[in-house]
């Protein structure tokens, strides 16, 4: 993701329990005149953002009426709806999305920014924690942001919307009450694809025991123990949540797994399709005239063995049947 060049517009409204109860609006605390504080703020969000795993992507959808998907169009495209009005209805509708959600003592912003050639919305919910300050002698308790301990946080990329991109909407899959609520509050609809994010992550756990020259038999290990656990996901119907699964399967560098599958656009919040999962326990192949499949333990067995001095692979215990086949013809 690419840097922030032009930082438009930045809005923060303070969220209570009792403001989300009572339709209050709240006001909202505007930074476009204190540029550098903006700039700050925003990325150290970004920051956050774009280090966390946990991400799933969508586009605006049919939720509650298209309200959020109506708005943006009429921000974006039809430029009848200004950003710090886009932002009140935006902030009106938290009350509806967040109501149960980790919202006491949050700030919600919006921030409207140029990054690259991209026109972008970010969308999170800030939380605040309360620290200890020393002043004129007198020990103080003052609220500050904790943008580390951010939870929830989307980024809406506009002109990838109005060029057609499914995949226009990022956003954090935290955890908790908050996660779905968050996910409506911006209007996001899922367009992943079981089959196709299985095939990325199995793509990227194959990358990383490649580049890390991973013992064969350790890695052999490894890949079982993750195919027994994302094939029991699958039978479950339960989505993948990807940072346990990295800190299960690789807990003695977990950074270095989470970057490469970063890499190959991994992320979580599908359930696993089991289709997908055959090449981290098997091997597969075809020619014009043969088709072979063996699992990997085999190679480790000496039933299946691989000279690499003449690239060829050499079969040991064939069934009788075959035996008798071959050597029949």
């Amino acid at each position: 993701m690419s840097a922030v060049q032009q930082l438009h517009q930045l809005l923060l409204f303070p969220l209570s329990e009792a403001e989300l109860a009572s339709g209050h609006d709240g006001v909202a605390l505007s930074l476009d005149v204190q540029q550098d504080q903006a700039q700050s703020l925003l990325e150290g969000v970004l920051e956050q953002y774009t280090s966390r795993l946990g991400k799933g992507y969508g586009r605006p959808g049919e939720l509650d009426d298209a309200q959020v998907k109506r708005w943006l169009t009429a921000h974006a495209v039809a430029q009848s709806l200004d950003f710090a009005t886009l932002c009140q209805h935006w902030h009106g509708h938290a009350r509806q999305c967040l109501q149960g959600g980790p919202v006491p003592g949050h700030w919600l912003m919006f921030a409207r920014l140029q990054q690259g050639s991209a026109d972008v919305i970010l969308l999170a919910l800030l939380p605040q924690r309360q620290v200890l300050q020393m002043q004129q002698g007198h020990l103080q308790v003052q609220s500050v942001l904790d943008l580390p301990s951010i939870q929830l946080a989307g980024r809406i990329d506009l002109t990838a919307w109005q060029q057609g991109t499914e995949r226009c909407i990022g956003f954090l899959r935290g955890r908790g009450d908050g996660s779905p609520g968050f996910k409506r509050l911006l209007g996001c609809e899922d367009v992943m694809v079981p089959l196709k994010e299985t095939q990325k992550l199995v793509q990227g756990l194959t990358r990383f025991a490649e580049e890390e020259a991973v013992p064969a038999e350790q890695r052999d290990q490894v890949f079982a123990q993750m195919h027994g656990a994302l094939e029991a996901l699958g039978e479950r119907g339960t989505p993948l949540a990807l940072d346990e699964l990295i800190k299960q399967s690789w807990p003695e560098a977990p950074a270095r797994l989470q970057t490469v599958l970063a890499e190959q656009a991994v992320t979580d919040g599908f359930v696993p399709d089991r289709r997908a999962l055959k090449p981290l326990t098997r091997f597969k192949a075809a020619g014009e005239h043969w088709r072979l499949e063996f699992d990997r333990r085999s190679l480790r067995s000496g039933e299946v063995i691989y000279e690499r001095q003449h690239d060829r692979l050499v079969l040991t215990g064939l069934p009788e049947s075959l035996r008798a086949a071959l050597q029949a013809d």
